[in-house]
Formats: structure tokens, C-alpha cells, sequence
């Protein structure tokens, strides 16, 4: 979908309600009410601010995954060393994001 599409037809009203920053400023009044919750609202940024942290985890827990398998060929983690094919744990993936995210 073309993100700069404006138009008077309900796909540029939605696509132009995408691109809002306040609420005050959408056409759609359902989508204008969620968020107004979701920016607005203590509990709703409570959890927008949780969803957000679990998306965050979750594209952690990716990275690692991939970061493993990427350096099991190696087997070796920022100098911790694999012993007999078996990762030391997850202090290591800890570590390296720990190095990583300073």
C-alpha cells in the first residue's frame, strides 16, 4: 500500500488516519477513540508501553536464536567457549546483548 496516498475515498481517509499523530486529527472516529486510549489515557499507555516491551523481548529472543545458530558453527560466544557442543547458557546470550545494546 502507497503510504502517500491521499484521496476523499475511505482507503485515503484510512491511509491519512495512519499518518496522524493526534487523534483530534483522524477521520475515523473508532480508530480516533482507540487512540485517544492508547496516547491519552493512563491505562492505555500502560499498555501500549507492555506491548511494546513484549515486542521488544520477543525480537530479542529472535535475534539471539539467530545469533546462536550463526556462531554454533564456531562454538563460541564473545569468548564464551562451548564445551563439547553445549552452549555454557543463557548467561552467554545475556552477556552478548549486555556488549550489544551499552
Amino acid at each position: 500500500m502507497n503510504g502517500e496516498y491521499r484521496g476523499d475515498s475511505d482507503i485515503g481517509k484510512l491511509v491519512h488516519d495512519f499518518n496522524c499523530s493526534r487523534a483530534d486529527d483522524m477521520n475515523f472516529q473508532l480508530m480516533a477513540d482507540r487512540i485517544r486510549y492508547l496516547k491519552e489515557n493512563t491505562r492505555g499507555v500502560i499498555e501500549m508501553c507492555q506491548v511494546m516491551k513484549n515486542m521488544r523481548t520477543e525480537s530479542l529472543k529472535e535475534i539471539a536464536l539467530r545469533m546462536l545458530a550463526g556462531w554454533e558453527s564456531e562454538k563460541k560466544v564473545l569468548g564464551f567457549i562451548y564445551d563439547n557442543g553445549k552452549s555454557k547458557g543463557m548467561l552467554s546470550v545475556v552477556f552478548c546483548f549486555d556488549l550489544l545494546f551499552l
